[in-house]
């Protein structure tokens, strides 16, 4: 699964 909206920073290279 994606990261919620708004993602955080360390997640932002995986989905955002």
């Amino acid at each position: 699964g994606c990261c919620r909206f708004p993602c955080p920073d360390s997640c932002r290279s995986l989905c955002c």
